[in-house]
């Protein structure tokens, strides 16, 4: 693990590294989160385009309760 080749502490708990476009509510029904998943699936790949990133933000995410809570770890500049 990278982590522990650097000389830092590592946790056991698995990381996902992603990126979270939308989130469906608690309440939507499995059929209903098959039919997006299923139309999400079917749309052509979003354009590639050239950019240019000027920071980077880690963020680390609480999910329960009535809402999701994200606070900044570190920036990246």
């Amino acid at each position: 693990m990278a982590v522990r080749l650097a000389g830092l502490p590592a946790g056991d708990e698995r990381f996902s590294p992603h990126l979270t476009l939308a989130r469906l509510g608690r309440t939507v029904e499995p059929e209903q989160r098959r039919t997006v998943a299923e139309t999400v699936r079917a749309l052509p790949p979003p354009p590639t385009l050239p950019f240019t990133a000027h920071a980077a933000v880690l963020t680390r995410s609480v999910l329960g309760g009535q809402q999701p809570r994200h606070t900044i770890v570190q920036r990246f500049t």
